[in-house]
């Protein structure tokens, strides 16, 4: 259109005629009117667009002095009008009042709107044909496009995938034959979420989430046809059960160490949240796929060290080592997915593992360190402090794991085998543990005094970061495995565990001490007029 104006009237009263745009692509008053309404609750607005464009005369054509011929006056073409209630329209004008209970605080107190005019031609009897048609030239510019789509990244949107000139064509083809943009954003979803579920797996689940969550919002302000709804809850079915598979092969879909995958099974979780909602199912029924596959998961990666652990079964240094790597990979596992799952669900990943995580642990590895308890215990083996140390670090990654996992339980629940853990490296062995722990503890107590900037962590806690840490230490070190001994062994050492606590603070002093004199703090309050460190 050409010559293109608004007229703007409320409830027909005086009307306001915008400026005129002269073959403009882009049609954006920035003016105000100021219209008068004397009912805000009955009162409606009406927007006009009209085309001005000069009509040739039917009679003899007539010629200027320049022999160049006249036109006959302009004629003008109403393209499309909208009334709206008054009432409905969100209001954007703002001053600072002076409220009796809340004092001042920006009201909307000032009727002023920001008015936006979709063009739309009027639906008809073959509307759901259009629709039809609008998904199809979606799909073949999608496929006519392909070939030159060698790039393997996750695409976010359509932008990412069609030239502007299919997009362009999308466009004309939904203003031209009345396609809302809520119908526009379900033909869209639906095209998008079919070439997923038919293996596009370049078509991101970021894509679908963001499409699914504008067309829920959309839907609500803008309902659909019942038969757009029918294709729509068909397409979120099947991508429901779509989903629910890429779930059963979780960890071989996802590597979720890397934050893109990390991100693609969160808006994965996301989507299955607004796909409840046009089928009216539960994804919680997919809580029994994820726990049967990590049940898989867990064993498989079992399997990979199986061999190793049969090839070295008596040699308690290279068990632990391997039994070390296989719970850290464990607890890396559950600490991602914990993240992920409780961001997008508000349920942890553990919640709805931790009964086949705890089956795995009593089958596999529960049998191997008892197996290693044998093995230390033949009278014909020479005892080695170095191999206690490491069942000692194995005991604490074991512990770590089963404490990550069971601090996100409910209290009230079953007894489970994990529950258990201390009993199977045996009293003797503990009781070992608990006597020299001041050997065990020292070289950490070190390590965390190195690794101390000596500067406090803020203006309430004055000192550094290796406080908390031989906290920790005694905690998990001395007092924990103290806990695990009976009650008769608890009584005839509690003064050792006096001393260990002792043993570790005066261990702690002394670190700090070596620390200050081999840095040479007391030189650099001299020469840099510090003393924060000292």
């Amino acid at each position: 259109f050409s010559r293109v104006y608004c007229k703007i009237s409320v409830s027909n009263g005086r009307t306001e005629y915008s400026s005129v745009k002269e073959n403009e692509t882009n049609l954006f008053w920035d003016e105000v009117f100021k219209l008068e309404v004397p009912s805000y609750e009955n009162n409606t607005i009406t927007v006009e667009v009209w085309s001005a464009h000069p009509q040739r005369s039917t009679e003899a054509e007539s010629f200027d002095d320049e022999g160049k011929p006249v036109d006959a006056p302009a004629s003008s073409y109403r393209i499309g009008s909208v009334t709206e209630p008054v009432k409905n329209l969100p209001c954007v004008g703002r001053e600072m009042l002076w409220t009796i209970r809340k004092g001042p605080r920006k009201m909307n107190t000032r009727g002023q709107l920001s008015l936006f005019v979709q063009l739309g031609t009027p639906k008809g009897p073959d509307h759901v044909l259009h629709i039809i048609m609008q998904m199809e030239i979606l799909k073949q510019c999608y496929v006519k496009q392909l070939p030159s789509l060698q790039v393997n990244k996750k695409w976010k949107n359509w932008l990412e995938v069609l030239p502007n000139a299919a997009l362009t064509l999308l466009q004309q083809h939904a203003l031209q034959h009345g396609i809302t943009p809520t119908e526009q954003c379900v033909c869209s979803w639906i095209v998008a979420s079919s070439l997923k579920i038919h293996q596009e797996d370049r078509i991101s689940f970021y894509f679908l989430y963001t499409l699914l969550e504008g067309l829920i919002a959309d839907i609500y302000d803008d309902p659909i046809e019942p038969y757009l709804e029918e294709a729509l809850s068909s397409g979120a079915y099947k991508f429901a059960e779509f989903n629910k598979s890429a779930l059963g092969n979780l960890h071989q879909n996802f590597e979720v160490q890397i934050i893109e995958e990390a991100d693609e099974l969160f808006y994965l979780l996301k989507s299955m949240c607004g796909v409840e909602m046009q089928t009216y199912s539960n994804y919680l029924d997919s809580y029994v796929v994820i726990a049967g596959e990590s049940l898989a998961w867990y064993l498989s990666v079992f399997a990979l060290y199986q061999d190793d652990l049969k090839e070295n079964d008596t040699s308690v240094e290279m068990v632990c080592d391997i039994l070390m790597k296989i719970i850290k990979i464990f607890l890396k596992n559950q600490i991602i997915l914990d993240d992920i799952f409780t961001r997008a669900w508000n349920v942890s990943y553990s919640k709805i593992t931790f009964n086949e995580l705890d089956a795995v642990i009593n089958d596999t590895i529960k049998p191997i360190i008892q197996h290693l308890m044998v093995v230390m215990r033949d009278p014909d083996r020479k005892r080695v402090i170095k191999e206690s140390l490491q069942l000692l670090q194995l005991y604490h990654n074991v512990r770590n794991l089963v404490q990550y996992v069971l601090n996100d339980l409910p209290s009230e629940r079953a007894v489970l085998s994990m529950d258990e853990y201390s009993s199977w490296f045996g009293e003797e062995l503990i009781l070992e543990w608990f006597l020299l722990c001041d050997m065990y503890t020292k070289p950490f107590i070190k390590r965390a005094v190195v690794a101390d900037n000596m500067e406090r962590l803020n203006n309430n806690i004055p000192h550094g970061t290796s406080v908390p840490d031989v906290v920790s230490i005694v905690d998990e070190m001395v007092i924990d495995v103290w806990t695990k001994l009976t009650w008769d062994e608890q009584f005839y050492t509690h003064a050792a565990l006096l001393d260990a606590v002792k043993t570790c603070v005066m261990d702690y002093v002394q670190a700090i001490y070596d620390k200050l004199v081999t840095e040479d703090f007391y030189g650099a309050k001299k020469n840099l007029g510090i003393n924060e460190k000292v």
